[in-house]
């Protein structure tokens, strides 16, 4: 136990040093380009979205739950991945074209060209990155993610200030993505050997191609925002949008990372144990709902003040789109847990099932909501969180016998003091409007201290019981 706590403190700590370190550079880049800028790039990285789903094919989760891993295992799935990720790249770099056709801009061609490069370097990493994760390593994981980010986004910052403009963001993914792969590389010190075996392969296409058609509906119906705002609204809009989510995935990049790098390893050694794995289950449900509405809500009350601050008055078209995703951010995450859920127990054709039952729900909300352009597509996107959140809590209610009813009472007080605190935030603004730095402070701390109170007084369980390990984990770094 105390291994998982300390994995889900180090997966925490990656997440938001990571983030916190691309949100600084993210600062400095919004003031240097213009949304413009960012839309072009975002059409570019849908594309690279949908690669990396054939690329990793669901081998990565496969290898980690593998209890009895072997070196020909990790070759198998390193050869494949490898080859995947060429073949990727070939076709972004003859499709260029037509993307740009599609979208009716030619700086598409290079831009898609160059940015693809990262399909590459990505697919030569997987393997390491899974091995860390299985071994429960998060401490190097996040070192790495850490370390990859800051001559990126340094370099970046340079470019776009002496006129690179979009080749600026695609120099910093390439970077990054280059530095993170050969760190890992040194890391774990594995290097793959030349075997290639068919029966590893079957064990892991087995696994993971299950995956894979869930994953590429997943990306697409993820993506379809993006592309629908390119084509039929504008590359303005885009822009605030693409640079809304990238703020608002901020608190689900973390909790996904912690759900991913900690549940599926700490999930997968108690698969055997059927009350074990329900128990740890519903602990990881309220351990990620306690984080997700905690962060999430402030930055929803924070929104207006924190934009305009950090980004300037030229970004303010990206307040309602950064609270609506981050709203929707909270509905969805428990879509990533029963994913998981379904991986341990090994029932990855089940979440086709739920895809299909999801996606004709989504495509009709998208197609009513075209014609009232980024605000209409955005509350689509609430909608459709909202409706695929319902469906994949079956998961849990058909394999751990965890209910509906049961799921909806473990999160609730969360949401209660989500609410309140929001309420309150609300309340004080309408009477109270200082400078925006003290603005923000003062909606922080309240949305703060309501939430940690409120969970408190009621004596949650998983609150008290992680805010004691991560107090007790401080006070010893503190004493050496």
């Amino acid at each position: 136990m105390k291994k998982s706590v300390s994995a889900t403190i180090w997966s925490v700590l990656d997440r938001i040093w990571a983030q916190i370190i691309s949100f600084f550079i993210g600062i400095v880049l919004a003031r240097l380009l213009t949304p413009d800028d960012y839309g072009l790039v975002g059409i570019s990285m849908v594309f690279i979205a949908f690669s990396n789903v054939f690329i990793e094919a669901g081998f990565s989760n496969a290898l980690i739950r593998k209890l009895d891993r072997t070196n020909i295992d990790y070759s198998t799935a390193f050869h494949f991945n490898t080859l995947m990720g060429v073949a990727m790249y070939a076709v972004l770099y003859f499709g260029a074209p037509w993307i740009a056709d599609y979208f009716d801009d030619k700086q598409l061609i290079p831009l898609t060209r160059l940015v693809s490069i990262t399909v590459v370097l990505n697919s030569l990493c997987i393997v390491q990155n899974a091995i860390l994760t299985a071994e429960f390593r998060m401490r190097e994981q996040a070192i790495i993610n850490i370390v990859s980010q800051i001559p990126s986004g340094l370099l970046a910052v340079y470019l776009a200030y002496i006129g690179w403009g979009i080749y600026a963001l695609a120099v910093n993914t390439i970077l990054a993505s280059f530095i993170r792969t050969v760190m890992f590389w040194i890391v774990t010190k594995w290097w793959p050997s030349w075997e290639f075996s068919m029966e590893s392969m079957r064990y892991l296409w087995g696994f993971g191609s299950k995956l894979i058609g869930a994953n590429f509906l997943g990306t697409v119906f993820n993506e379809i925002y993006t592309l629908l705002i390119g084509k039929y609204v504008n590359k303005t809009d885009l822009g605030f949008y693409s640079k809304g989510r990238s703020l608002s995935t901020q608190p689900e990049t973390i909790c996904n990372g912690v759900i991913q790098k900690v549940s599926l390893p700490l999930l997968a050694n108690v698969q055997n144990d059927a009350n074990l794995l329900r128990e740890k289950y519903r602990e990881l449900t309220k351990m990620v709902t306690c984080v997700m509405t905690i962060i999430s809500g402030i930055l929803i009350v924070i929104a207006k003040p924190l934009i305009i601050l950090l980004w300037g008055e030229a970004w303010v078209g990206s307040v309602i789109a950064f609270q609506l995703l981050l709203l929707a951010s909270v509905i969805g995450y428990v879509q990533s847990l029963t994913l998981v859920l379904l991986q341990i127990v090994n029932q990855t054709g089940y979440t086709l099932k739920l895809e299909f039952l999801k996606k004709p729900v989504y495509l009709v909300v998208i197609l009513l909501s075209i014609q009232y352009g980024m605000i209409g597509l955005l509350i689509a996107y609430v909608i459709n969180s909202l409706w695929g959140t319902f469906v994949n809590m079956s998961a849990p209610q058909r394999y751990l016998s965890y209910s509906y009813f049961e799921q909806i009472k473990d999160v609730l007080i969360y949401v209660a003091a989500w609410i309140f605190g929001s309420i309150l935030v609300w309340g004080f603004s309408l009477f109270v409007h200082p400078c925006y730095v003290v603005d923000i402070v003062f909606r922080m701390a309240i949305m703060a201290v309501i939430y940690v109170g409120f969970l408190g007084l009621m004596k949650d369980e998983v609150f008290m019981k992680y805010s004691k390990q991560i107090y007790l984990t401080c006070k010893n770094k503190l004493a050496l």
